[in-house]
């Protein structure tokens, strides 16, 4: 499960970083 922690922290990363450059579109 120590492996589990980072990778939901990487897709939410991910999905903000990609909602901000859709909104800066």
């Amino acid at each position: 499960m120590a492996w589990t922690t980072p990778v939901i922290v990487e897709v939410c990363v991910g999905m903000e970083v990609t909602a901000y450059s859709s909104a800066e579109i």
